[in-house]
């Protein structure tokens, strides 16, 4: 008989215990989703950055297949001064057949700067040196809290 008053006794003890289980329970997966949602932004960020090194690398090399324009004539410089861009390149009289291909590789590059959120970029090059300087600016509030910037300079 003692057994059976002893259970009546303890009713509800595993209701409360199911309880506490599901908010902990809740609370780690809250938690996962957190990590899951600051993944997917560090994700994004590096892949602008990814993005932003891939377009400076490719005006590097279009440079450089058109070298003696891009160090001798500087006619692939962009704004030095500030690195903005133009929305397109308005040099209507091309000195040579070398600066139509400048001019279509520049216009080409400012198009494809369009990928990233609020993307610019400049391109300034030192003819002592033989030394180009690039610069990509694009927006990554969502991660990186702001303006983020890709610096390179290679020589040709």
């Amino acid at each position: 008989m003692k057994t059976f008053k002893n259970i009546r006794r303890n009713k509800g003890i595993t209701l409360i215990e199911v309880l506490v289980t599901v908010i902990v329970l809740a609370f780690g997966l809250l938690g996962l989703a957190g990590l899951q949602a600051n993944s997917l932004k560090n994700n994004h960020s590096a892949f602008l950055r990814s993005q932003a090194t891939y377009l400076a690398y490719e005006i590097i090399d279009r440079m450089r297949a058109n070298r003696v324009e891009a160090i001798d004539n500087e006619s692939y410089d962009i704004d030095s001064a500030t690195y903005n861009i133009f929305t397109s390149v308005t040099n209507t009289t091309p000195k040579s057949a070398a600066a139509t291909h400048t001019k279509t590789d520049l216009n080409a590059w400012i198009a494809s700067l369009s990928a990233l959120p609020s993307g610019e970029g400049g391109i300034d090059c030192n003819t002592a040196e033989n030394i180009c300087r690039v610069v990509v600016v694009w927006n990554d509030t969502r991660a990186a809290g702001g303006s983020q910037q890709f610096d390179m300079s290679a020589e040709l």
